[in-house]
């Protein structure tokens, strides 16, 4: 910290911290949420991506976590399911085209994909 500060604000460079806190950001690499058991961890449901923003969908998300938790059928699911990171999707909206198939996940044949109502 000190040597970005020298660099970005001499002037604060050698002066007292005086308090601090973590800030947890989590972002995904396609920018879309990630709901869904860890395929390598049994029993884990990861829901992370976000962003410092996911306070924003928590009337949405709870519900959709829920489900997922308790492997109840829900259509959404499906668009944040566990998946790997795709070069091609960095370079275009792979993601997304791939929810729209309406095909199962393929990391998760028991999860429907379903193209998402932009009007949830």
């Amino acid at each position: 910290v000190r040597t970005y500060l020298r660099r970005a604000l001499p002037s604060l460079a050698d002066r007292p911290v005086v308090g601090y806190r973590i800030c947890i950001y989590c972002d995904t690499f396609d920018g879309d949420f990630w709901m869904d058991y860890d395929p390598d961890c049994e029993n884990l449901y990861v829901a992370a991506g976000g962003s410092g923003h996911g306070f924003k969908f928590a009337p949405i998300l709870g519900r959709l976590i829920a489900d997922g938790v308790e492997r109840k059928p829900n259509r959404y699911l499906g668009k944040f399911a566990w998946r790997s990171r795709n070069p091609a999707a960095e370079r275009s909206d792979a993601a997304r085209q791939r929810a729209e198939s309406e095909s199962a996940s393929p990391l998760r044949p028991d999860v429907k994909v379903h193209k998402l109502n932009s009007k949830l």
